[in-house]
């Protein structure tokens, strides 16, 4: 009986006598990873040679005849419709290879054209209270998602405050104190009025530089 080896290229058994491989396709396959000719520099510049004195130049892809593959395959594949597999397959495989997309660096920071100096007004900073989150959501309910003012229902939404936000804290977050508006008649109803008394600083930057100041 013939001793099992072991393919030095795919790990397999095999029976046969004095060989490396089980097969000549794992053969090739190993030489072509170890000791492929074609890519050692002497040769590969032999094949170069013998090229340009044949005028088959073209054939060979040169640096620049690489770069410009790339751009025409680019052109080909701009706004090439996807299936969502598809998309969720690139999005897989990106993540799998480390791949992160690229920030805008020209729309970050100071560079952005709507840049303030990095501050918001301390109203805003309150949308993103779950205490608000929660007095919105009811106020909404109880108006049955419709504007109070003109009769519209749906659309974009506001919450619009009875009693002052800045002058009454305490009914900040009371539904009984809130009142559903759409967007047009909401700022219909502010336009033109006099910043309520007791508003305190209008950004948080302001705040922080003057924390006695109560809003």
């Amino acid at each position: 009986m013939k001793t099992p080896r072991i393919c030095e290229q795919c790990g397999n058994e095999y029976q046969k006598r004095g060989l490396r491989f089980c097969s000549n396709s794992c053969r090739v396959t190993f030489v072509n990873l170890h000791n492929n000719v074609a890519k050692r520099p002497e040769v590969r510049s032999k094949i170069a040679a013998a090229a340009r004195a044949s005028s088959r130049q073209a054939q060979l892809m040169t640096p620049a005849a690489r770069e410009k593959a790339v751009k025409a395959i680019g052109e080909a594949l701009r706004n090439r419709p996807l299936t969502p597999e598809h998309r969720a397959a690139i999005g897989r495989g990106s993540k799998l290879a480390g791949c992160r997309p690229p920030r805008n660096l020209h729309l970050v920071g100071p560079t952005h054209p709507n840049w303030k100096g990095g501050t918001s007004t301390l109203r805003n900073a309150d949308f993103k209270n779950p205490a608000y989150k929660a007095f919105r959501a009811a106020v909404l309910e109880q108006d049955d998602w419709t504007c109070q003012k003109c009769g519209k229902r749906g659309g974009r939404l506001h919450v619009h405050h009875i009693k002052s936000w800045a002058e009454f804290p305490d009914l900040r977050y009371d539904p009984a104190n809130g009142s559903t508006r759409c967007h047009a008649c909401h700022h219909a109803e502010h336009r033109g009025q006099p910043r309520p008394k007791g508003a305190g600083p209008r950004t948080l930057a302001a705040r922080l530089l003057n924390p006695a100041v109560v809003a």
